[in-house]
């Protein structure tokens, strides 16, 4: 399995976890600001970061199709 496969099957779970019991299964209450949890915390991980970097290469080049069909 790669390391890709495992994020996601253990993100899946996570998930699984969350929409049982509308909390995670790190002991975070959804709430109100309970978004502030997740603050930081993908900082240092490369897959995300590699996402972030793929998304804004897109949407450049989105943008630049958009400009030149105008």
């Amino acid at each position: 399995m790669s390391d890709l496969e495992s994020r996601v099957e253990r993100l899946e779970s996570q998930m699984d976890s969350v929409l049982a019991n509308g909390s995670s299964s790190q002991g975070i209450e959804a709430g109100p600001d309970s978004w502030r949890n997740t603050i930081g915390m993908f900082r240092g991980d490369s897959l995300f970061q590699e996402m972030i970097d793929g998304v804004a290469e897109t949407r450049s080049r989105e943008r630049q199709q958009a400009e030149d069909s105008e």
